[in-house]
Protein backbone atom coordinates (compact mmCIF):
# COMPACT_ATOMS: atom_id res chain seq x y z
CA UNK A 1 0.00 0.00 0.00
CA UNK A 2 1.80 2.97 -1.47
CA UNK A 3 -0.26 5.11 -3.48
CA UNK A 4 -3.50 6.79 -0.91
CA UNK A 5 -6.19 8.89 -2.94
CA UNK A 6 -7.96 11.40 -0.37
CA UNK A 7 -11.18 12.78 -1.01
CA UNK A 8 -12.32 16.10 0.81
CA UNK A 9 -15.68 17.24 0.93
CA UNK A 10 -17.85 20.57 2.14
CA UNK A 11 -17.58 19.84 6.08
CA UNK A 12 -16.14 22.27 8.04
CA UNK A 13 -13.54 19.63 9.07
CA UNK A 14 -12.42 19.85 5.93
CA UNK A 15 -9.60 22.28 7.32
CA UNK A 16 -8.16 18.88 9.26
CA UNK A 17 -7.88 17.46 5.17
CA UNK A 18 -4.26 19.94 5.67
CA UNK A 19 -3.00 17.93 8.69
CA UNK A 20 -3.69 14.02 6.93
CA UNK A 21 -1.97 14.82 3.61
CA UNK A 22 0.73 15.73 6.30
CA UNK A 23 1.30 13.07 7.82
CA UNK A 24 0.94 10.56 5.00
CA UNK A 25 3.46 12.48 2.72
CA UNK A 26 5.99 12.26 6.07
CA UNK A 27 5.22 8.54 6.32
CA UNK A 28 6.51 7.79 2.92
CA UNK A 29 3.11 7.29 1.06
CA UNK A 30 2.36 9.05 -2.64
CA UNK A 31 -0.41 10.91 -2.26
CA UNK A 32 -3.48 12.69 -4.87
CA UNK A 33 -6.15 14.60 -3.47
CA UNK A 34 -9.46 15.27 -5.22
CA UNK A 35 -11.66 17.96 -3.91
CA UNK A 36 -15.50 18.93 -4.29
CA UNK A 37 -16.42 22.45 -5.35
CA UNK A 38 -18.02 23.28 -1.65
CA UNK A 39 -14.45 21.97 -0.05
CA UNK A 40 -12.36 24.35 -1.53
CA UNK A 41 -14.30 27.36 -0.19
CA UNK A 42 -13.46 25.98 3.11
CA UNK A 43 -9.52 25.08 2.62
CA UNK A 44 -7.75 26.49 -1.08
CA UNK A 45 -6.64 23.38 -3.51
CA UNK A 46 -3.19 25.56 -3.12
CA UNK A 47 -2.69 24.53 0.03
CA UNK A 48 -3.13 20.63 -0.66
CA UNK A 49 -1.68 20.70 -3.32
CA UNK A 50 1.59 22.35 -2.02
CA UNK A 51 1.63 19.52 1.07
CA UNK A 52 0.70 16.45 -1.29
CA UNK A 53 3.19 17.69 -4.14
CA UNK A 54 0.64 16.87 -6.86
CA UNK A 55 -2.19 18.45 -8.60
CA UNK A 56 -5.55 18.58 -6.95
CA UNK A 57 -8.77 16.85 -8.71
CA UNK A 58 -11.90 19.25 -8.75
CA UNK A 59 -13.32 19.59 -11.60
CA UNK A 60 -14.60 16.87 -14.28
CA UNK A 61 -14.51 19.20 -17.54
CA UNK A 62 -11.14 20.74 -15.78
CA UNK A 63 -9.48 22.66 -19.34
CA UNK A 64 -5.93 21.80 -18.03
CA UNK A 65 -4.16 19.36 -20.83
CA UNK A 66 -4.78 15.78 -20.14
CA UNK A 67 -4.80 12.68 -22.37
CA UNK A 68 -6.39 9.73 -19.99
CA UNK A 69 -10.23 9.29 -18.25
CA UNK A 70 -8.91 10.63 -14.88
CA UNK A 71 -11.94 9.32 -12.89
CA UNK A 72 -10.81 5.87 -13.99
CA UNK A 73 -6.92 6.45 -13.94
CA UNK A 74 -7.03 7.95 -9.98
CA UNK A 75 -9.65 5.12 -9.39
CA UNK A 76 -6.57 2.36 -10.68
CA UNK A 77 -4.09 4.33 -9.28
CA UNK A 78 -5.02 4.07 -5.52
CA UNK A 79 -4.31 1.67 -3.23
CA UNK A 80 -6.31 2.88 -0.49
CA UNK A 81 -9.25 5.92 -0.72
CA UNK A 82 -10.02 7.99 2.42
CA UNK A 83 -12.63 10.21 2.37
CA UNK A 84 -12.20 13.06 5.44
CA UNK A 85 -14.33 14.43 6.11
CA UNK A 86 -17.16 12.11 5.13
CA UNK A 87 -20.26 14.35 5.21
CA UNK A 88 -23.98 13.36 5.58
CA UNK A 89 -24.27 14.14 1.73
CA UNK A 90 -21.06 12.07 0.68
CA UNK A 91 -22.32 9.12 2.10
CA UNK A 92 -25.94 9.44 0.80
CA UNK A 93 -24.53 10.26 -2.34
CA UNK A 94 -22.69 6.86 -2.92
CA UNK A 95 -24.89 4.84 -0.64
CA UNK A 96 -27.85 5.62 -3.51
CA UNK A 97 -25.17 5.49 -6.55
CA UNK A 98 -24.92 8.98 -7.06
CA UNK A 99 -22.33 9.95 -9.23
CA UNK A 100 -22.31 13.99 -10.05
CA UNK A 101 -18.97 15.09 -9.37
CA UNK A 102 -15.28 14.70 -9.89
CA UNK A 103 -15.16 12.58 -6.36
CA UNK A 104 -18.34 10.64 -6.28
CA UNK A 105 -17.63 9.42 -10.07
CA UNK A 106 -14.18 8.27 -8.96
CA UNK A 107 -15.30 6.71 -5.50
CA UNK A 108 -18.05 4.76 -8.13
CA UNK A 109 -14.80 3.37 -10.29
CA UNK A 110 -12.88 1.90 -7.33
CA UNK A 111 -12.60 -1.65 -7.26
CA UNK A 112 -14.33 -3.53 -4.78
CA UNK A 113 -11.30 -5.21 -3.75
CA UNK A 114 -10.25 -1.58 -2.75
CA UNK A 115 -10.46 -0.12 0.99
CA UNK A 116 -12.67 2.78 0.95
CA UNK A 117 -12.48 4.62 4.23
CA UNK A 118 -14.87 7.38 5.54
CA UNK A 119 -14.03 9.57 8.22
CA UNK A 120 -17.47 10.75 9.61
CA UNK A 121 -18.12 14.47 10.65
CA UNK A 122 -21.05 16.17 11.25
CA UNK A 123 -23.78 17.36 13.09
CA UNK A 124 -24.91 15.17 16.17
CA UNK A 125 -28.50 15.40 14.73
CA UNK A 126 -27.35 14.35 11.01
CA UNK A 127 -25.16 11.78 12.89
CA UNK A 128 -27.99 10.27 14.67
CA UNK A 129 -30.42 10.40 11.75
CA UNK A 130 -31.83 6.55 10.81
CA UNK A 131 -31.16 7.43 7.26
CA UNK A 132 -27.37 7.33 8.23
CA UNK A 133 -27.90 4.47 9.74
CA UNK A 134 -29.15 2.82 7.04
CA UNK A 135 -26.86 4.14 4.27
CA UNK A 136 -23.64 3.16 6.68
CA UNK A 137 -25.28 -0.20 7.11
CA UNK A 138 -25.64 -0.63 3.96
CA UNK A 139 -21.73 0.52 2.67
CA UNK A 140 -20.55 -1.61 5.29
CA UNK A 141 -22.16 -4.42 3.79
CA UNK A 142 -20.45 -4.04 -0.05
CA UNK A 143 -17.22 -3.41 1.64
CA UNK A 144 -16.95 0.43 2.60
CA UNK A 145 -15.15 0.81 6.12
CA UNK A 146 -15.96 3.94 8.56
CA UNK A 147 -13.74 5.76 11.04
CA UNK A 148 -16.39 6.64 13.74
CA UNK A 149 -16.76 10.42 14.94
CA UNK A 150 -15.81 11.76 17.99
CA UNK A 151 -17.32 13.33 21.02
CA UNK A 152 -16.42 17.41 21.47
CA UNK A 153 -17.28 20.58 20.84
CA UNK A 154 -18.59 20.49 17.20
CA UNK A 155 -18.53 23.87 14.84
CA UNK A 156 -22.73 24.37 15.63
CA UNK A 157 -22.21 25.00 19.00
CA UNK A 158 -22.95 21.47 20.00
CA UNK A 159 -20.91 19.78 22.02
CA UNK A 160 -21.76 15.90 21.43
CA UNK A 161 -20.24 13.47 18.82
CA UNK A 162 -19.84 14.19 14.97
CA UNK A 163 -16.36 15.84 15.21
CA UNK A 164 -14.11 14.04 12.77
CA UNK A 165 -11.18 11.95 14.62
CA UNK A 166 -8.13 13.82 14.73
CA UNK A 167 -5.22 13.32 11.46
CA UNK A 168 -3.34 11.08 13.80
CA UNK A 169 -5.82 8.47 14.46
CA UNK A 170 -7.31 8.36 11.12
CA UNK A 171 -3.24 7.98 9.61
CA UNK A 172 -3.16 5.33 12.36
CA UNK A 173 -6.62 3.59 11.49
CA UNK A 174 -5.40 2.98 7.80
CA UNK A 175 -1.54 2.15 8.73
CA UNK A 176 -3.31 -0.71 11.04
CA UNK A 177 -5.43 -1.80 7.70
CA UNK A 178 -2.12 -2.13 6.06
CA UNK A 179 -0.81 -4.60 8.49
CA UNK A 180 -4.07 -6.97 9.57
CA UNK A 181 -5.13 -6.84 5.56
CA UNK A 182 -2.39 -9.48 4.84
CA UNK A 183 -3.95 -11.90 7.13
CA UNK A 184 -6.91 -13.78 4.81
CA UNK A 185 -10.02 -12.39 6.06
CA UNK A 186 -8.42 -10.67 9.27
CA UNK A 187 -11.63 -8.36 9.64
CA UNK A 188 -13.67 -11.22 10.41
CA UNK A 189 -10.85 -13.91 12.05
CA UNK A 190 -12.41 -12.94 15.69
CA UNK A 191 -15.38 -12.42 14.95
CA UNK A 192 -18.74 -13.34 16.99
CA UNK A 193 -15.09 -13.71 19.79
CA UNK A 194 -15.62 -11.99 23.29
CA UNK A 195 -12.33 -10.79 24.25
CA UNK A 196 -11.66 -9.08 28.06
CA UNK A 197 -8.50 -7.58 28.32
CA UNK A 198 -6.78 -5.98 31.41
CA UNK A 199 -4.11 -2.84 31.15
CA UNK A 200 -2.39 -0.71 33.28
CA UNK A 201 -1.24 -0.37 37.08
CA UNK A 202 -3.40 0.29 39.90
CA UNK A 203 -3.01 2.59 42.37
CA UNK A 204 -3.14 1.51 46.74
CA UNK A 205 -3.67 4.36 48.22
CA UNK A 206 -1.95 4.98 51.81
CA UNK A 207 -3.39 8.15 52.60
CA UNK A 208 -5.33 11.27 50.66
CA UNK A 209 -1.39 12.14 49.65
CA UNK A 210 0.13 8.97 48.81
CA UNK A 211 -0.36 5.87 47.06
CA UNK A 212 1.20 2.66 46.19
CA UNK A 213 1.78 1.65 42.27
CA UNK A 214 4.17 0.71 40.03
CA UNK A 215 5.85 1.99 36.17
CA UNK A 216 3.46 -0.37 33.84
CA UNK A 217 2.54 1.79 30.81
CA UNK A 218 -0.69 -0.25 29.58
CA UNK A 219 0.99 -0.13 26.20
CA UNK A 220 0.63 -3.64 25.74
CA UNK A 221 -3.16 -3.77 26.34
CA UNK A 222 -4.22 -1.33 24.60
CA UNK A 223 -2.62 -2.70 21.47
CA UNK A 224 -3.53 -5.78 22.11
CA UNK A 225 -7.14 -4.48 22.34
CA UNK A 226 -7.15 -2.47 19.06
CA UNK A 227 -5.54 -5.41 17.17
CA UNK A 228 -8.75 -7.59 18.36
CA UNK A 229 -10.77 -5.07 17.48
CA UNK A 230 -9.22 -4.80 14.00
CA UNK A 231 -9.62 -8.66 13.76
CA UNK A 232 -13.44 -8.29 14.22
CA UNK A 233 -13.47 -9.20 18.01
CA UNK A 234 -16.17 -7.54 20.55
CA UNK A 235 -13.83 -6.21 23.29
CA UNK A 236 -14.09 -4.91 26.49
CA UNK A 237 -10.68 -2.83 28.10
CA UNK A 238 -10.38 -2.93 32.12
CA UNK A 239 -7.83 -0.25 31.99
CA UNK A 240 -6.04 1.26 35.42
CA UNK A 241 -4.48 4.84 34.89
CA UNK A 242 -2.42 4.96 31.49
CA UNK A 243 -1.84 8.21 29.44
CA UNK A 244 -2.94 6.39 26.35
CA UNK A 245 -5.61 6.86 23.42
CA UNK A 246 -8.66 4.81 24.09
CA UNK A 247 -8.45 2.30 21.18
CA UNK A 248 -11.70 3.02 18.57
CA UNK A 249 -14.12 0.28 18.12
CA UNK A 250 -14.18 -1.03 21.61
CA UNK A 251 -17.51 -3.15 22.89
CA UNK A 252 -16.56 -1.53 26.97
CA UNK A 253 -14.07 0.61 28.09
CA UNK A 254 -14.15 0.79 32.12
CA UNK A 255 -11.86 2.89 33.87
CA UNK A 256 -10.58 1.61 36.98
CA UNK A 257 -7.78 2.43 39.73
CA UNK A 258 -7.19 0.31 42.88
CA UNK A 259 -6.48 -3.37 42.44
CA UNK A 260 -9.95 -4.73 43.70
CA UNK A 261 -11.89 -2.42 41.20
CA UNK A 262 -9.86 -4.19 39.00
CA UNK A 263 -11.07 -7.97 40.32
CA UNK A 264 -13.93 -6.91 40.41
CA UNK A 265 -14.96 -5.48 37.02
CA UNK A 266 -12.51 -8.34 35.78
CA UNK A 267 -15.28 -10.91 37.46
CA UNK A 268 -18.14 -8.98 36.32
CA UNK A 269 -17.47 -9.05 32.59
CA UNK A 270 -15.37 -12.18 32.18
CA UNK A 271 -18.85 -14.88 32.02
CA UNK A 272 -19.47 -13.04 28.93
CA UNK A 273 -15.93 -13.26 27.45
CA UNK A 274 -13.68 -16.27 25.39
CA UNK A 275 -10.64 -17.44 25.98
CA UNK A 276 -8.01 -16.47 23.27
CA UNK A 277 -4.25 -17.17 22.80
CA UNK A 278 -2.76 -13.87 22.26
CA UNK A 279 -0.31 -15.43 19.60
CA UNK A 280 -3.28 -15.24 17.67
CA UNK A 281 -4.15 -11.56 17.26
CA UNK A 282 -0.89 -10.87 14.99
CA UNK A 283 1.26 -13.61 12.73
CA UNK A 284 4.37 -15.00 14.17
CA UNK A 285 6.35 -13.05 11.12
CA UNK A 286 5.14 -9.21 12.50
CA UNK A 287 7.95 -9.28 14.52
CA UNK A 288 10.42 -9.67 12.86
CA UNK A 289 9.68 -9.43 9.03
CA UNK A 290 11.88 -6.75 7.08
CA UNK A 291 8.61 -4.54 6.70
CA UNK A 292 7.88 -4.62 10.84
CA UNK A 293 11.31 -4.76 11.50
CA UNK A 294 11.93 -1.19 9.77
CA UNK A 295 8.36 0.20 11.19
CA UNK A 296 10.06 -0.94 14.85
CA UNK A 297 13.10 0.96 13.98
CA UNK A 298 10.92 4.05 12.90
CA UNK A 299 9.10 4.00 16.12
CA UNK A 300 12.85 4.05 18.10
CA UNK A 301 13.39 6.72 15.57
CA UNK A 302 16.48 4.79 14.15
CA UNK A 303 16.97 4.08 10.05
CA UNK A 304 16.38 0.73 9.07
CA UNK A 305 18.13 0.01 5.73
CA UNK A 306 17.98 -3.41 3.69
CA UNK A 307 21.41 -3.53 2.34
CA UNK A 308 21.87 -6.96 1.39
CA UNK A 309 19.05 -10.01 0.75
CA UNK A 310 20.90 -14.01 0.46
CA UNK A 311 19.55 -17.26 0.65
CA UNK A 312 19.09 -19.23 3.26
CA UNK A 313 17.98 -22.56 3.47
CA UNK A 314 16.91 -21.94 7.19
CA UNK A 315 15.49 -18.90 7.09
CA UNK A 316 12.21 -18.31 5.99
CA UNK A 317 11.76 -15.20 3.01
CA UNK A 318 11.40 -11.73 4.37
CA UNK A 319 12.48 -12.59 7.58
CA UNK A 320 15.85 -10.58 8.94
CA UNK A 321 18.74 -12.08 9.00
CA UNK A 322 21.37 -10.25 10.35
CA UNK A 323 21.22 -6.69 11.62
CA UNK A 324 24.63 -4.20 12.61
CA UNK A 325 24.55 -2.96 14.95
CA UNK A 326 23.44 -5.95 17.14
CA UNK A 327 20.12 -6.58 18.85
CA UNK A 328 20.39 -4.73 22.35
CA UNK A 329 23.15 -2.65 21.27
CA UNK A 330 22.84 1.26 22.20
CA UNK A 331 22.82 3.35 19.82
CA UNK A 332 21.78 7.37 19.14
CA UNK A 333 18.53 8.51 17.50
CA UNK A 334 18.98 9.10 13.70
CA UNK A 335 21.30 5.68 14.05
CA UNK A 336 21.38 3.70 10.61
CA UNK A 337 20.51 -0.41 10.97
CA UNK A 338 21.55 -2.24 8.19
CA UNK A 339 19.33 -5.42 7.64
CA UNK A 340 20.11 -8.16 5.94
CA UNK A 341 16.59 -10.35 4.62
CA UNK A 342 16.21 -13.51 3.71
CA UNK A 343 14.86 -14.18 0.14
CA UNK A 344 15.03 -18.15 0.93
CA UNK A 345 15.99 -20.85 -1.17
CA UNK A 346 15.42 -19.18 -4.62
CA UNK A 347 13.48 -16.03 -3.96
CA UNK A 348 14.95 -12.68 -4.82
CA UNK A 349 12.87 -9.10 -3.71
CA UNK A 350 12.02 -6.73 -6.64
CA UNK A 351 14.21 -3.50 -5.95
CA UNK A 352 12.10 0.29 -6.67
CA UNK A 353 13.09 0.79 -10.29
CA UNK A 354 10.59 4.15 -9.91
CA UNK A 355 12.21 7.53 -10.86
CA UNK A 356 15.42 5.49 -11.42
CA UNK A 357 17.30 6.61 -14.89
CA UNK A 358 17.32 4.18 -17.55
CA UNK A 359 21.66 3.18 -17.68
CA UNK A 360 21.09 2.14 -14.05
CA UNK A 361 17.98 -0.21 -14.14
CA UNK A 362 20.07 -3.31 -15.36
CA UNK A 363 22.35 -2.73 -12.66
CA UNK A 364 20.47 -2.35 -9.78
CA UNK A 365 18.19 -5.59 -11.48
CA UNK A 366 21.52 -7.38 -11.10
CA UNK A 367 22.01 -6.93 -7.91
CA UNK A 368 18.78 -8.31 -6.98
CA UNK A 369 19.45 -11.47 -9.70
CA UNK A 370 16.58 -10.20 -12.06
CA UNK A 371 16.66 -9.06 -15.64
CA UNK A 372 15.61 -6.51 -17.86
CA UNK A 373 12.65 -7.90 -19.52
CA UNK A 374 10.61 -5.54 -22.15
CA UNK A 375 11.22 -1.75 -22.26
CA UNK A 376 8.28 0.66 -23.55
CA UNK A 377 8.84 4.47 -23.67
CA UNK A 378 6.01 6.82 -23.75
CA UNK A 379 5.15 10.33 -22.93
CA UNK A 380 5.21 11.84 -19.22
CA UNK A 381 4.48 15.30 -18.31
CA UNK A 382 5.45 14.19 -14.26
CA UNK A 383 8.68 12.06 -14.81
CA UNK A 384 11.82 13.28 -16.47
CA UNK A 385 13.18 12.22 -19.45
CA UNK A 386 15.09 8.50 -19.40
CA UNK A 387 13.38 7.98 -16.23
CA UNK A 388 11.25 4.60 -15.51
CA UNK A 389 7.67 5.66 -14.86
CA UNK A 390 6.81 2.04 -13.57
CA UNK A 391 7.61 -1.12 -13.74
CA UNK A 392 5.71 -4.72 -14.04
CA UNK A 393 5.89 -6.23 -11.05
CA UNK A 394 5.87 -3.81 -7.35
CA UNK A 395 8.56 -3.39 -5.64
CA UNK A 396 8.93 -5.33 -2.36
CA UNK A 397 7.46 -8.45 -4.27
CA UNK A 398 8.94 -11.80 -3.96
CA UNK A 399 10.07 -13.40 -7.02
CA UNK A 400 11.98 -16.11 -8.39
CA UNK A 401 15.47 -15.37 -9.30
CA UNK A 402 16.43 -14.43 -12.91
CA UNK A 403 12.25 -12.97 -13.39
CA UNK A 404 11.77 -10.47 -16.33
CA UNK A 405 11.26 -6.87 -15.19
CA UNK A 406 9.45 -5.13 -17.62
CA UNK A 407 9.37 -1.38 -17.46
CA UNK A 408 8.01 1.93 -18.79
CA UNK A 409 10.13 5.12 -19.56
CA UNK A 410 9.85 8.65 -19.75
CA UNK A 411 10.24 10.26 -23.24
CA UNK A 412 9.66 13.47 -21.15
CA UNK A 413 6.85 15.93 -22.08
CA UNK A 414 5.18 15.62 -25.35
CA UNK A 415 5.92 18.62 -28.22
CA UNK A 416 2.26 19.04 -28.58
CA UNK A 417 2.92 21.16 -31.71
CA UNK A 418 1.85 19.55 -35.02
CA UNK A 419 3.06 20.53 -38.33
CA UNK A 420 0.77 22.44 -40.97
CA UNK A 421 0.39 19.66 -43.64
CA UNK A 422 0.63 21.31 -47.72
CA UNK A 423 -2.90 21.82 -48.47
CA UNK A 424 -2.24 23.89 -51.84
CA UNK A 425 -3.66 21.93 -55.10
CA UNK A 426 -5.69 19.07 -52.79
CA UNK A 427 -9.45 19.22 -53.15
CA UNK A 428 -11.63 20.67 -50.39
CA UNK A 429 -12.43 16.92 -49.09
CA UNK A 430 -8.52 16.03 -49.31
CA UNK A 431 -7.46 19.32 -47.52
CA UNK A 432 -9.84 18.70 -45.03
CA UNK A 433 -8.85 15.48 -44.28
CA UNK A 434 -5.18 15.93 -44.43
CA UNK A 435 -6.12 18.89 -41.49
CA UNK A 436 -8.00 16.20 -38.84
CA UNK A 437 -5.46 13.45 -39.94
CA UNK A 438 -2.60 15.58 -38.46
CA UNK A 439 -4.36 16.77 -35.32
CA UNK A 440 -5.41 20.15 -36.96
CA UNK A 441 -9.14 21.73 -37.34
CA UNK A 442 -10.52 23.36 -40.42
CA UNK A 443 -11.26 27.17 -39.67
CA UNK A 444 -13.15 29.82 -42.38
CA UNK A 445 -13.54 28.41 -46.31
CA UNK A 446 -13.89 30.81 -48.61
CA UNK A 447 -14.01 30.84 -52.49
CA UNK A 448 -12.64 32.99 -54.93
CA UNK A 449 -12.40 32.99 -58.56
CA UNK A 450 -9.41 31.78 -59.93
CA UNK A 451 -7.80 29.97 -62.86
CA UNK A 452 -6.99 26.42 -61.09
CA UNK A 453 -9.43 23.67 -61.22
CA UNK A 454 -12.50 24.79 -59.04
CA UNK A 455 -12.65 23.05 -56.08
CA UNK A 456 -8.72 23.04 -55.08
CA UNK A 457 -7.38 25.07 -52.90
CA UNK A 458 -5.28 28.07 -53.61
CA UNK A 459 -4.57 29.24 -50.26
CA UNK A 460 -4.16 28.75 -46.56
CA UNK A 461 -3.51 30.25 -43.79
CA UNK A 462 -0.79 28.49 -42.28
CA UNK A 463 2.16 28.19 -44.81
CA UNK A 464 3.04 24.19 -45.38
CA UNK A 465 5.35 22.91 -42.21
CA UNK A 466 4.56 25.40 -39.71
CA UNK A 467 4.06 23.95 -35.99
CA UNK A 468 1.25 24.51 -33.96
CA UNK A 469 -0.82 23.51 -31.42
CA UNK A 470 -3.16 20.67 -31.97
CA UNK A 471 -6.77 21.36 -32.68
CA UNK A 472 -5.51 24.80 -34.14
CA UNK A 473 -8.08 25.88 -36.82
CA UNK A 474 -6.45 26.74 -40.70
CA UNK A 475 -8.61 28.99 -43.12
CA UNK A 476 -8.41 28.08 -46.84
CA UNK A 477 -9.48 29.57 -49.87
CA UNK A 478 -11.17 27.35 -52.27
CA UNK A 479 -10.99 28.32 -56.23
CA UNK A 480 -14.59 28.09 -57.92
CA UNK A 481 -12.80 28.65 -61.37
CA UNK A 482 -12.45 31.05 -64.33
CA UNK A 483 -15.14 33.75 -64.37
CA UNK A 484 -16.30 36.04 -67.49
CA UNK A 485 -17.23 38.67 -65.29
CA UNK A 486 -16.66 41.68 -67.13
CA UNK A 487 -14.63 44.53 -64.53
CA UNK A 488 -15.22 48.74 -64.50
CA UNK A 489 -12.70 50.87 -63.46
CA UNK A 490 -14.09 54.55 -62.73
CA UNK A 491 -11.36 57.43 -62.73
CA UNK A 492 -11.59 61.37 -62.34
CA UNK A 493 -9.06 62.88 -63.14
CA UNK A 494 -11.28 66.51 -63.23
CA UNK A 495 -14.25 67.26 -62.16
CA UNK A 496 -15.18 71.09 -63.43
CA UNK A 497 -18.52 71.37 -65.62
CA UNK A 498 -16.83 70.98 -68.80
CA UNK A 499 -15.39 67.41 -68.10
CA UNK A 500 -16.27 64.60 -69.88
CA UNK A 501 -15.97 60.84 -69.40
CA UNK A 502 -13.90 58.92 -71.57
CA UNK A 503 -13.81 55.10 -71.90
CA UNK A 504 -11.09 52.57 -72.72
CA UNK A 505 -11.77 48.61 -72.93
CA UNK A 506 -8.82 45.70 -72.10
CA UNK A 507 -10.27 42.65 -73.96
CA UNK A 508 -8.96 39.54 -72.39
CA UNK A 509 -6.29 40.70 -70.08
CA UNK A 510 -3.99 38.24 -68.31
CA UNK A 511 -5.44 36.51 -65.27
CA UNK A 512 -2.95 38.35 -62.94
CA UNK A 513 -1.91 41.96 -64.42
CA UNK A 514 -0.42 45.51 -63.24
CA UNK A 515 -2.15 48.31 -64.50
CA UNK A 516 -0.91 51.82 -64.78
CA UNK A 517 -2.79 54.83 -66.11
CA UNK A 518 -0.90 58.44 -66.49
CA UNK A 519 -1.89 61.11 -67.30
CA UNK A 520 -0.02 63.40 -70.02
CA UNK A 521 1.42 67.04 -68.59
CA UNK A 522 4.26 69.80 -69.27
CA UNK A 523 6.28 67.93 -67.11
CA UNK A 524 5.84 64.60 -68.61
CA UNK A 525 3.63 62.11 -67.15
CA UNK A 526 1.81 62.04 -63.98
CA UNK A 527 0.42 58.74 -62.47
CA UNK A 528 -3.06 58.54 -62.11
CA UNK A 529 -3.88 54.81 -60.73
CA UNK A 530 -1.45 51.93 -60.32
CA UNK A 531 -2.70 48.13 -59.10
CA UNK A 532 -2.22 44.52 -59.26
CA UNK A 533 -5.28 43.90 -61.22
CA UNK A 534 -7.69 40.11 -61.40
CA UNK A 535 -10.08 39.77 -63.94
CA UNK A 536 -10.95 36.07 -64.68
CA UNK A 537 -10.55 36.62 -67.96
CA UNK A 538 -12.94 38.90 -68.34
CA UNK A 539 -13.01 42.62 -70.45
CA UNK A 540 -12.06 45.48 -68.20
CA UNK A 541 -13.42 48.89 -69.17
CA UNK A 542 -11.61 51.92 -67.76
CA UNK A 543 -14.19 55.25 -67.56
CA UNK A 544 -12.10 58.55 -66.57
CA UNK A 545 -13.63 61.54 -65.74
CA UNK A 546 -11.24 64.69 -67.40
CA UNK A 547 -11.60 67.93 -69.96
CA UNK A 548 -11.70 66.77 -73.27
CA UNK A 549 -8.31 68.55 -73.96
CA UNK A 550 -6.21 65.55 -71.14
CA UNK A 551 -4.56 62.98 -73.00
CA UNK A 552 -4.12 59.45 -71.37
CA UNK A 553 -1.57 56.53 -71.68
CA UNK A 554 -2.83 52.87 -70.20
CA UNK A 555 -0.33 50.36 -69.28
CA UNK A 556 -0.42 46.83 -68.47
CA UNK A 557 2.63 44.97 -66.88
CA UNK A 558 4.92 47.76 -67.97
CA UNK A 559 3.72 47.75 -71.43
CA UNK A 560 1.91 50.63 -73.05
CA UNK A 561 -1.55 49.06 -74.88
CA UNK A 562 -2.94 53.12 -74.96
CA UNK A 563 -0.34 55.97 -75.56
CA UNK A 564 -1.62 59.87 -75.82
CA UNK A 565 -5.60 58.98 -75.93
CA UNK A 566 -8.01 61.82 -75.57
Amino acid sequence: MKNILVGVTGGIAAYKSAGIVSLLKKKGYNVKVVMTENATKIIGPLTLETLSRNRIYVDMWDSNPHYEVEHISLADWADVVLIAPATYNIIGKVANGIADDMLTTVISAVSVRKPVFFALAMNVNMYENPILKENINKLSSFGYRFIDAEEGLLACNYSAKGRMSEPENIVDEIERYSIFSKIKNFDTALKGKKILITSGRTKENIDPVRYLSNNSSGKMGYSLAQAAVDLGAEVTLISGPANLKVPNGLEKFIFVESALEMYEKVDEYFKNTEEIQSEKLLPSERLNNNIEAIKVLKEKKLNGLIVKTVNDDSVEAGKIVQQSPAPNAEAKEGTNVELTVSVGKNKTIVPNLSNVEFEKVEELLKKSNLTLGKVERKYDDKVDENKVISQSINYGDEVEKGTKIDIVVSRGKEDKKVEVPDLIGKTEADAIKALYDSGLAVGRTEKKADSKKAGTVIWQSYGKGVKVDASTKVDIVVSSGKTTKDNVLNLTSYSEADSVTKKYTINEPDKNYLLMVTKNTENGETKLYEKTMVTGGGKLTINIKAKSSEKFNVYVNGELILSGEN
